[in-house]
C-alpha cells in the first residue's frame, strides 16, 4: 500500500470517528439529562467547549499576529449575531428539545441541516438552487416530515414527543441560520475564531437562563463520571471533533468528508438502542432513508453544477465580459 493511500485510510478513519463522536454525543447527552436539568447542563457543556477553544483560537492568533479578541473588537455586530442565535437561542432548541424526544429521532431531525442551510442562503442571496436540488428538497422535506410526526413514539397532536421534535426542528433551523451568518464571515475570521469568541459571549448568557433551576439538581448523586461525560460532549464534539473534520476536508475534499456526515443519524439510532433501549420505529427508517437520499439528489445537483461552471469557465478563460456565479444544490 502506498503512503498516500495509507494517509488516505487515516483521514477516513479520522471521519468516521468524528460523525462517532457526533452520533453517539445525542445518546450522551440523553443520558446526562437524567440527572441534570436541561440549562445547568448546557452551561457545563459549553463552558468544557471553551476550555478546548481558547487554546486552539489562541495557537491560531498567535501563528496569525492578531492579539486574542482582535475579530470580536473588528466585527463585534456580526459575532455577537452569531452568539445570540447559534449559541444561545440555538443551545437552548436543542437540549429542550433532546429532553423532551428520542435521541435518534433527535439526530434524524438534525440530519435535514443541509435543506434549511440551502433554503436560508437563497432568502440571503447567497446561493440558487438548480432543479435537482429543488428536487432533493422536496424529498428531504418529506422525510423530516415524517421523522417529526411519527419517530420512535406514538404522537398526538399535543404531545410532549412532538413539541419536542418541533423544538428540535426549529433548533436545526437556528443552526442553519448560524451556518449562513458564519459563512458571510468566514474569509475574514477563522472558523474557530468565529466559534470561540460566539461561544463565551453565550455563556453568561445561559447562565442567566439557568438560574431558576440550580436548586432542581440534586449535586450529591452527581457521579463523577457524569462530569467527565459533560466534558466529553463539550470539548469533543465541539471542540476537537470540528478542528479533526476542518482537517479533513482540507485533505479529501468537503463532498468525500460530507458523505460521511450521512452515518451521524444511523451512529446516533443504534447507539439509543443498545445505551437507552429507544426502539427503532419504522417511522424513523422511512423517514431517516427518505432525508439521506434528499441529501444526496441536493449534493448531486451541486456537484453536477460545479462541474458545468468549472467546464465554462475553462471555455471561457480570459473574457472579462464574462460573469458566472456559483449555483449551490
Amino acid at each position: 500500500m502506498s503512503v498516500r493511500a495509507v494517509h488516505r485510510y487515516k483521514i477516513e478513519l479520522t471521519l468516521l470517528l468524528v460523525v462517532t463522536i457526533w452520533g453517539t454525543n445525542f445518546v450522551l447527552v440523553k443520558y446526562i439529562l437524567n440527572f441534570m436539568h436541561p440549562h445547568i447542563m448546557n452551561v457545563f457543556r459549553i463552558i468544557s467547549a471553551g476550555v478546548v477553544l481558547s487554546v486552539l483560537h489562541g495557537r491560531r492568533q498567535k501563528s496569525l499576529g492578531q492579539s486574542f479578541f482582535e475579530p470580536l473588537i473588528r466585527y463585534p455586530r456580526e459575532i455577537i449575531t452569531i452568539a445570540v442565535v447559534g449559541w444561545w437561542f440555538y443551545q437552548m432548541a436543542f437540549i429542550i428539545g433532546l429532553d423532551n424526544t428520542s435521541a435518534g429521532t433527535a439526530a434524524l431531525i438534525m440530519a435535514s441541516l443541509p435543506l434549511w442551510t440551502a433554503l436560508l442562503s437563497i432568502v440571503f442571496g447567497l446561493e440558487r438552487l438548480t432543479l435537482t436540488g429543488w428536487a432533493g428538497i422536496a424529498v428531504t422535506m418529506a422525510g423530516t416530515a415524517v421523522v417529526v410526526l411519527s419517530g420512535g413514539k406514538t404522537v398526538e397532536l399535543n404531545s410532549t414527543y412532538l413539541i419536542g421534535n418541533l423544538i428540535m426542528l426549529s433548533a436545526t433551523m437556528l443552526w442553519s441560520l448560524n451556518t449562513v451568518l458564519t459563512r458571510k464571515l468566514v474569509d475574514r475570521v477563522t472558523p474557530v475564531g468565529i466559534t470561540f469568541l460566539a461561544l463565551i459571549i453565550s455563556i453568561p448568557l445561559l447562565a442567566l437562563v439557568s438560574i431558576p433551576y440550580w436548586e432542581s439538581v440534586r449535586w450529591g448523586e452527581i457521579h463523577y463520571l457524569i462530569w467527565v461525560a459533560i466534558f466529553f460532549s463539550g470539548s469533543m464534539s465541539t471542540g476537537i471533533a470540528i478542528v479533526m473534520w476542518n482537517y479533513a476536508i482540507k485533505t479529501v475534499g468537503a463532498s468525500h468528508a460530507s458523505a460521511f456526515q450521512n452515518l451521524v443519524p444511523v451512529i446516533a439510532l443504534i447507539a439509543s438502542f443498545l445505551v437507552l433501549d429507544e426502539r427503532i420505529a419504522q417511522g424513523q427508517i422511512i423517514g431517516g432513508v427518505s432525508t439521506i437520499i434528499g441529501l444526496l439528489i441536493m449534493r448531486h445537483g451541486r456537484v453536477r453544477k460545479k462541474r458545468e461552471l468549472n467546464a465554462r469557465l475553462s471555455i471561457h478563460d480570459g473574457d472579462k465580459n464574462n460573469s458566472v456565479t456559483e449555483q449551490s444544490y
